[in-house]
């Protein structure tokens, strides 16, 4: 290789991962990730979700369409994403080297879990293993729609929301295991903290949906479960 064709093949390399950095340069673009990790969404329903206006979620989707971090369709009048494997898996990498390495996210999260609020980095054919073996009850905590389109084998649906009313459907005589959309993700934060409060034995898994998928696990859809 001549150094005219390794300069050429460098400034390809270095243009291609800087593109793709730069689209995740925006923490916005970062939750966008996360939350089409757990299923497909609307454009409309990101920005209700989110809370955010249509116009700036529609530019952000098209930024990581653009790096192919995430996919479309569109389906009548509707465009509908998703995260792309890729895009998955670049999304685990960032959060899990920032979780060990960037001194204000150590911090932001011990201040989360000063409650007293147990966590245990659990992989995920332990958890299986473990849901197998019937030590623990597992709880999934994100909105229902995201249970639906893809959960650990054998969990409950239990959203946040509905944590409050569907109390009794938990036993006290096991511990109540919760996992959501990923590392960063307060769901489960929440919903440990009040099951502990209530005398259950419950603690979170440090990871969540983004990262098994990003690892390659299956996942199982509802829809197999009802069939």
């Amino acid at each position: 290789m001549s150094d005219e064709q390794g300069t050429g093949f460098k400034e390809t390399v270095y243009r291609e991962v800087g593109s793709v950095m730069g689209a995740l340069a925006e923490p916005s673009r970062l939750e966008l990730l996360e939350l089409l990790a757990q299923c497909e969404r609307s454009v409309e329903d990101v920005a209700r979700t989110l809370g955010a206006k249509i116009n700036t979620v529609s530019h952000h989707l098209h930024v990581l369409l653009d790096r192919k971090l995430v996919r479309s369709r569109k389906e009548g009048r509707r465009v509908y994403y998703s995260a792309t494997t890729f895009g998955v898996r670049l999304w685990s990498a960032v959060v899990e080297l920032a979780a060990s390495e960037l001194s204000e996210v150590k911090v932001a999260m011990q201040e989360l879990l000063e409650s007293g609020d147990r966590v245990e980095p659990v992989d995920y054919p332990k958890l299986l293993e473990r849901l197998a073996d019937n030590e623990v009850v597992l709880v999934d905590v994100r909105p229902r729609e995201e249970y639906e389109a893809g959960h650990v084998p054998g969990a409950v649906s239990l959203p946040i929301e509905e944590l409050r009313e569907q109390l009794d459907s938990l036993p006290k005589d096991k511990e109540v295991v919760a996992y959501c959309r990923g590392r960063y993700c307060a769901l489960s934060y929440e919903a440990v903290r009040w099951l502990q409060e209530r005398g259950f034995s419950a603690w979170r898994v440090a990871e969540g949906v983004a990262e098994w998928k990003a690892s390659g696990y299956e996942l199982e859809p509802e829809a197999s479960v009802r069939s």
